[in-house]
């Protein structure tokens, strides 16, 4: 890793802004304020415990989500790109009533003026956001170890490439008993989708897991938003781990939303840290519209600069800052503000110093967890950093940690039924970015003629699998993890100059009968359609209503039963095609 042998003060910077106040229930709303400098507070330290969530978790999350049939259980999304992380969503049977709506959930919301009663001073918000116990520990120099994991996407189990969460524990448990004074574990978002045993259990494996590990924060991610603004709720509210985005904007009242914090508190070794979280700027484009229509990502500097101005003012000595984008959007004035970064979203292996400060992402699906050490001086108020990067080397040889693997066991009846079910031998290799797409396309075209058939559909268009999957026996949950997630089925009838919209994304790949049974890359796919033509396209929802294409795609069909998932929809076919 590089070193860095320099101590830097933080700079603040006069940013109008609105400031924030919290309840002991993480409600909060917002109230109005303006400060020359810096502005925003937060609710209380966020102190992790490895202690077992109840019951009504899991009740919660997994209501009526385990039937051994194909079609009952699985919820998740679409990624149209490998490289930006994209998604798309339906929400499930199970997501949560109506009256929940995407802006109000009662058990997390309080009104203004119970809040404004509740803290009516800085000084009573400043006593609730630092652990004043370890006041006797604020002097001389402190060493931290900010450990972080972006992008899981519900990587549980170990596989050739993943070392799973049961040896991500092992190893973040040797690197906490090295500094436990000054260990952080956070996440920079993207953390349930992408497996069955995370997808199946809408995210509480894995928020349980984090909840035993003691993570401090977790940003939210584009495929956080898969099953819905409402299941975040829910998640939230069987979870230790706090929710972070500061730049959540409500479309209607031009405000940040009110249902996610911007940032939390912790104490480290007498250090009071304050961690801010945001998701890139725009990625709701990465996200299925009708899961993201009233809301927008705007972009972080000004809510970043807000928030880390007003928590120093309030006795910050370090901030922590989680970016749910690559690290290379953030710009010099927002790491001005911050002392360190960890990005995430496009799955990269990234490390630099933006204006001074160390920004590292770590790969996805647990391959890298991403470290940055540094020093604080109560002497001099100075942060100086050590080393920072990413390590892979050895999380592949620790020992499966068997608190953990216990935890995976309280799943593991639900989970099992649905994903160890045997479904095909099949005889070749399939690759994620040729093999998958390409089989499910054809696939898909037979789906539609054996159920529908009423046009002549003149290709399919699907974008990259998950995973691959290997020659022989195939389980249900290969093939979750191979396509994981929820697109229905849908058919449009658009002019040959629009369908070469699509055809110029990297990870698009075509199949069309009348020119033979092979893969189309999107390099070639613009070929073969005419500008002033009109054709019939079969493709996945996540592309038929992406804020891209909505202005001109024509939906002549859609067709949202469970069997028209890509997954149930390979899987019937593959099984049909090569039986056991």
């Amino acid at each position: 890793p590089l070193l860095v042998s320099c101590a830097t003060d933080r700079r603040s910077s006069k940013t109008e802004s609105s400031s924030f106040s919290y309840s002991e229930t993480s409600s909060f709303t917002e109230s109005s304020s303006k400060s020359e400098e810096q502005s925003s507070k937060s609710s209380s330290s966020q102190e992790q415990s490895s202690e077992s969530i109840s019951s009504s978790y899991s009740e919660s999350t997994m209501e009526s989500s385990f039937s051994e049939d194909i079609s009952s259980e699985e919820e998740s999304s679409e990624d149209l790109s490998s490289s930006e992380d994209v998604s798309s969503e339906e929400e499930s049977s199970e997501d949560i009533s109506s009256e929940e709506s995407s802006e109000d959930i009662s058990s997390e919301e309080q009104s203004s003026e119970e809040q404004s009663s509740e803290y009516s001073s800085s000084e009573e918000i400043e006593d609730d956001l630092w652990d004043h116990s370890q006041d006797h520990l604020r002097t001389g120099t402190k060493s931290l170890d900010f450990y972080n994991l972006n992008d899981l996407h519900g990587a549980v189990e170990t596989s050739s490439s993943e070392p799973g969460i049961a040896r991500i524990s092992s190893y973040l448990h040797d690197k906490r008993d090295a500094n436990p004074d000054g260990y952080v574990i956070t996440s920079s978002g993207d953390m349930w989708q992408g497996s069955a045993d995370s997808n199946i259990t809408k995210g509480a494996l894995v928020d349980r897991w984090m909840d035993y590990e003691g993570f401090s924060a977790m940003a939210l991610g584009n495929h956080e938003f898969d099953w819905k603004i409402s299941q975040i709720k829910i998640n939230q509210q069987f979870t230790k781990t706090p929710f972070l985005a500061c730049n959540i904007i409500n479309k209607t009242t031009k405000k940040p939303v009110d249902w996610v914090r911007p940032y939390t508190t912790i104490t480290r070794n007498g250090v009071h840290i304050g961690i801010i979280g945001a998701i890139g700027k725009g990625i709701t484009g990465s996200i299925i519209a009708t899961n993201v229509a009233d809301v927008t990502f705007d972009d972080p500097t000004s809510y970043v600069a807000t928030h880390a101005s007003y928590l120093r003012e309030n006795g910050a000595d370090v901030i922590l800052y989680l970016y749910h984008e690559t690290i290379y959007s953030i710009n010099d004035e927002t790491a001005s503000y911050v002392d360190a970064i960890f990005g995430g979203h496009n799955h990269a292996i990234d490390k630099d110093l933006i204006n001074g400060t160390p920004a590292v992402e770590g790969k996805s699906n647990g391959q890298y967890v991403s470290h940055i050490n540094l020093s604080y001086n109560f002497s001099t108020d100075k942060v100086s950093y050590g080393s920072y990067g990413y390590d892979d080397s050895n999380l592949m040889y620790y020992d499966e940690n068997p608190d953990v693997l216990a935890i995976r066991d309280e799943f593991a009846d639900q989970i099992n039924a649905v994903k160890n079910r045997e479904v095909a031998r099949i005889p070749s290799y399939l690759s994620k970015s040729n093999g998958i797409p390409t089989t499910y396309n054809r696939y898909a075209y037979r789906y539609y003629n054996d159920n529908y058939g009423e046009h002549d559909v003149y290709a399919v268009v699907t974008n990259n699998g998950r995973d691959a999957l290997y020659a022989g026996i195939v389980t249900y949950g290969d093939i979750y993890k191979a396509l994981p997630f929820d697109n229905y089925l849908n058919l449009i009838y658009v002019s040959g100059a629009h369908v070469k919209e699509i055809c110029t994304y990297t990870s698009s790949h075509w199949y069309i009968p009348s020119v033979g049974n092979y893969h189309i890359s999107y390099s070639e796919a613009s070929s073969y359609f005419e500008d002033n033509k009109y054709y019939y396209v079969l493709t996945i929802d996540y592309i038929s209503v992406s804020t891209y294409y909505s202005s001109w795609m024509n939906i002549v069909g859609n067709y949202m039963e469970e069997e028209a998932l890509p997954r149930n929809i390979f899987s019937h076919y593959l099984a049909i095609d090569y039986p056991i």
